[in-house]
């Protein structure tokens, strides 16, 4: 069984459809209609125009005004057709409701109201035009030819199926909408459940859940170690607690995570480990500079701590380590981590880098 999961794939779908219905059509009305040529020389272009707009579609070009212009060619067809098989035909007038129904589908309601205005106007331009002989009727039932229908049945045909084409394509399109906004909510709901899986409450930052599962993809991807993980470890944190409270700590917290995530590269990802510790993925890095960046967020720890409160003193040790084709993510953390721990002895503030060599 098919299974259409995107408007683009739907949207082909339905271009796909347009030409197959119009190629069985061809088909079905060839050999009836035989005499007619202009029904199947229209037919043929029809079928090459719509495979123009199929190539429109798989190119993402034109969009509702590539809709719009080719419902208008739909209903043109749609209206030589039924006028040859019968205007007032309960049958025949369903096609413009299909078709109005499948753009409302593959477009939206805006457009689906659109082309059933188009087709209203359509089919009743083609009544008006049979009533008052400005064009003949060509239908012939058993090899007699069938006259028009009167002014009456005209009017309660047009009628009928103007009714229908709106009230058909106004609840599909309320159906439509409802289902979009459906969607967004539940599109909303997964990403506040991803928030709440992958980030961090107090700083807004990924998690270490987040973070292995980017290392993992990065070694996935990355087959010769070009990337480094930096690992921040706070210098003087506690005292700050010790000092002004857990809650100007956390603040604290807060304004360095700003800092980092300023200073970081776009594709980097900065996570919250856990405590005072931080760790950045650096993507597409060499040994050098992944070193510079480390150092760059080194001093912006610096920076931000002091904008926060100039005499809380807090700077950070940093570890750095290149990925080995031997490494996991947690081969690759406890490296960084070591060397984190390493700077801080020497002094802190200050970056002990590991190459991927060795």
């Amino acid at each position: 069984m098919l299974t259409i999961k995107d408007p683009y794939t739907l949207r082909i779908a339905a271009g796909a459809v347009r030409i197959a219905l119009a190629s069985f059509a061809l088909l079905v009305l060839g050999p009836i209609y035989a005499s007619i040529h202009a029904l199947t020389v229209m037919l043929y272009v029809y079928i090459g125009l719509s495979a123009g707009f199929l190539v429109l579609i798989v190119l993402r070009v034109g969009d509702r005004p590539r809709a719009i212009a080719g419902s208008v060619m739909d209903m043109g067809v749609i209206t030589v057709l039924v006028h040859s098989l019968g205007s007032t035909s309960s049958v025949m007038t369903t096609i413009y409701i299909f078709a109005a129904v499948l753009n409302t589908l593959t477009v939206g309601p805006r457009v689906g109201i659109i082309v059933s205005t188009i087709a209203a106007l359509f089919y009743g331009g083609l009544l008006l035009a049979e009533n008052y002989g400005v064009i003949a009727v060509v239908r012939v039932v058993n090899g007699v030819a069938r006259p028009s229908a009167t002014p009456i049945e005209a009017t309660a045909s047009w009628g009928l199926t103007t009714v229908m084409l709106v009230a058909t394509t106004a609840i599909v399109g309320a159906l439509v909408a409802l289902n979009r906004s459906r969607e967004e909510e539940l599109r909303a709901a997964n990403e506040r459940l991803l928030a709440l899986t992958n980030r961090d409450p107090l700083t807004d930052l990924w998690n270490r859940r987040y973070l292995f599962e980017r290392i993992e993809s990065a070694f996935a991807k990355q087959k010769h170690g070009r990337f480094a993980l930096a690992v921040f470890d706070l210098d003087g944190f506690k005292s700050v607690n010790d000092r002004f409270g857990h809650l100007a700590g956390d603040a604290l917290l807060q304004a360095i995570a700003r800092a980092i995530v300023q200073a970081a590269g776009a594709r980097d990802v900065v996570c919250r480990f856990g405590g005072d510790e931080f760790v950045v993925l650096l993507r597409e890095v060499d040994v050098e500079s992944a070193e510079q960046r480390a150092h760059e967020l080194r001093r912006a720890v610096r920076d931000g701590s002091r904008a926060f409160r100039e005499d809380c003193g807090v700077t950070t040790s940093v570890g750095v380590t290149m990925s080995r084709a031997s490494d996991d993510a947690a081969s690759l953390m406890r490296r960084a981590d070591d060397l984190a721990y390493g700077a801080k002895r020497a002094g802190g503030d200050r970056v002990t880098l590991e190459s991927s060599e060795g």
